[in-house]
């Protein structure tokens, strides 16, 4: 028998963080960075999603050549403040 279990919105927050969390430091990365792909996983979103974030300035990032590049502790940020959207 499947059974509801109810949580709270800040509950549910806690536990995307505490996942994105353990899967950063589990990410190879560049030296912190992440690229669209990785940052789009992260927040649950498509990679257009997050290259539109990025230059509504939504999410900050750093354009490399045609890439973006993305602090980890800035897509944090964002799944903290609450992402909105989906795929």
């Amino acid at each position: 028998m499947s059974e509801i279990v109810v949580i709270t919105v800040d509950e549910l927050r806690a536990i995307i963080r505490k996942e994105i969390e353990g899967a950063l430091r589990q990410s190879p990365g560049d030296g912190g960075y992440l690229d669209t792909c990785e940052a789009a996983e992260l927040l649950g979103v498509a990679e257009k999603t997050v290259m539109v974030w990025a230059r509504d300035r939504r999410l900050r990032g750093t354009k490399v050549g045609r890439n973006w590049k993305f602090r980890r502790q800035d897509v944090l940020a964002l799944v903290e403040n609450g992402s909105e959207g989906g795929r």
